[in-house]
This record gives C-alpha cells, sequence and structure tokens, in this order.
C-alpha cells in the first residue's frame, strides 16, 4: 500500500517553503512518485502556479518519461534530470538486480530528453555480487551508445536490510566498512573480481565516458560540455583530463587565452603525477599544441 501527502497538503507545504522560506526550487526524494501518473501532473501543475522548479536528486521510473511527461517537467523550468540506468547489462539487471528495465527505453528518454534541451544524468553501479568483469565490460560498450550530458559512476554497497547485505554477509563478500561507505568506495569482493579493480575500472569508467567519449564534445555544444568540465576542475583543481578536455573545448571556441591557460595546466599536472602520466598514456591524449 502506497500513502501520500493530499493534493492540499502538499501544496500548503510548498507555499510554506516558498513563502516563509524562500524556496524558489521543490526538491522531490521520492523512489516511487511515478506510481500515479496523474498526480505527477496534477503536482507539476502546482509547482508551475507557485512559480517553483524542480529536481528529483533520486531519479524517476524511466518507464514512465515519456514526451509528454517530460514536457510537463520541462515547463516547471527543470532542465536536468538524474536517470538511474544502473547497469548497461541486460543480464546484471534482470538476474542480479531484478529490474525489468528494457535498455531500449534509456536510448528513447535520453534522446527526448536532448529534444527538449533537458541535461540528463546517467547514473550507474558496478561491482555487485552476481555480476562479471565481463558484465562490466559488455556495460560500458552500451554506454558509449548513450548521448548523456554526464555519467556518474558509483561502486554497490550493500545496505542494510538489503538483500545484497544478507547475500555478502553469508558468502563473505564484505571487504572493509560497509556501514560508513558512501558508493564512492568499493567494499564488496567475489570470486569474480576484487575491490581494487572495482575501484579503478569505476574511475577508468568515468574517465572514458565523462571526459575521452564526451557526448557534449562529439555533438560539438562546445559549452555544455564546459560546464561538466568547469565543475569538475571546482571540485578538484589538479583533474589533469578536465583541464584538456576544457583546454580542446576552449581551443574550438576560439577563447586561446583560456586554452594557453588550461593546457599549461595539464601539462603541469602530468607533468609532476606518475598516476596522471599513466591515464593519459592509457587512454592515448595526444599532446596539446
Amino acid at each position: 500500500v502506497v500513502r501520500v501527502y493530499s493534493l492540499k497538503r502538499v501544496k500548503e507545504d510548498l507555499v510554506r517553503l516558498r513563502d516563509e522560506y524562500g524556496a524558489e526550487t521543490a526538491v522531490f526524494f521520492d523512489d516511487h512518485l511515478m506510481f500515479n501518473r496523474q498526480r505527477v501532473f496534477d503536482i507539476i501543475n502546482i509547482l508551475n502556479d507557485l512559480k517553483l522548479t524542480t529536481f528529483f536528486p533520486s531519479s524517476l521510473a524511466l518507464y514512465a518519461l515519456d514526451t509528454k511527461m517530460l514536457a510537463a517537467l520541462k515547463s516547471t523550468g527543470m532542465d536536468n534530470l538524474v536517470l538511474s540506468v544502473e547497469s548497461g547489462s541486460d543480464r546484471v539487471l534482470r538476474e542480479v538486480m531484478h529490474k525489468p528495465l528494457n535498455l531500449s527505453i534509456v536510448q528513447r528518454v535520453l534522446h527526448d530528453c536532448r529534444q527538449l534541451d533537458i541535461a540528463s544524468d546517467v547514473s550507474i553501479l558496478i561491482g555487485l555480487p552476481g555480476e562479471t568483469k565481463q558484465d562490466i565490460e559488455d556495460a560500458l560498450v552500451f554506454l558509449k551508445t548513450l548521448d548523456a550530458t554526464w555519467f556518474r559512476i558509483s561502486m554497490a554497497t550493500p545496505l542494510v536490510g538489503s538483500e545484497m547485505l544478507d547475500i555478502c554477509l553469508e558468502k563473505n563478500f564484505i571487504k572493509g566498512d560497509y556501514m560508513s561507505c558512501d558508493f564512492k568506495r568499493a567494499v564488496v569482493e567475489t570470486k569474480d573480481f576484487t575491490t581494487e579493480y572495482i575501484q579503478e575500472k569505476a574511475y577508468t569508467m568515468n574517465l572514458e565516458l565523462n571526459f575521452v567519449l564526451n557526448t557534449e564534445v562529439r555533438l560539438r555544444n562546445y559549452l555544455v560540455a564546459l560546464k561538466g568540465f568547469e565543475n569538475t576542475i571546482k571540485a578538484r583543481d589538479d583533474h589533469a583530463f578536465a583541464y584538456y578536455f576544457a583546454a580542446k573545448c576552449y581551443k574550438l571556441i576560439g577563447q586561446i587565452e583560456k586554452y594557453n591557460e588550461y593546457k599549461s595546466k595539464y601539462d603541469e599536472i602530468v607533468g609532476k603525477s606518475e598516476v596522471w602520466k599513466k591515464y593519459a598514456d592509457q587512454f592515448q591524449l595526444i599532446t596539446l599544441e
């Protein structure tokens, strides 16, 4: 049984947040918002009446995101969606996650998002018990076909009360402190992979999908691509790949001063760091001229 607030209560809460606290955006942490399609449209109408935009960090059910729903969400001023694809492997989705997601839906939603000028963050999880290295490679092949704005690569974490935790404890798959894990550190190790492998694979997938094969660069949306690269630099000012690909974008849009600044920063980082030098060699980054 799903229990929800009445639409009257939802509106009262949103009015209070707007009028008493100056809120301009309503952030919904709700994994099951789409269980009632008409209710979502009603909430969107309330948001529009109150002139509030919205964001859904917990993602929305992909099957419900048809063009009509996406256009309605866009009408609130929402310009970014988090999409919990979770895996690009049919086998992992079906047999490991028990998630009835047809991957063709992912491609359709991303296409519609791009048509409506909605940025998309695709959320991916690797390192689950039952997953194999080949599954991860298969998933990566699929992910490379997606026109997502950005990819969020996380590592599987067994949450308290979950089936995954029961499996990991029963089979002694836990390596490290899972209670304080935040999906950024691998703690699951099976006969198919080590924690070190998952940690490294998640990082190289991030480098490949978000930088080397960045969708917006490929589609020549250089200003959009720069937002992602610049945000990365703000979060980590020694990120060599962010400087490298931002430099390329600046050169392509004719901002030579910024190109030279970022090229110099990239050269400085790679010259001092064996780790970044290794990744630059791995992905065969050519010298910027």
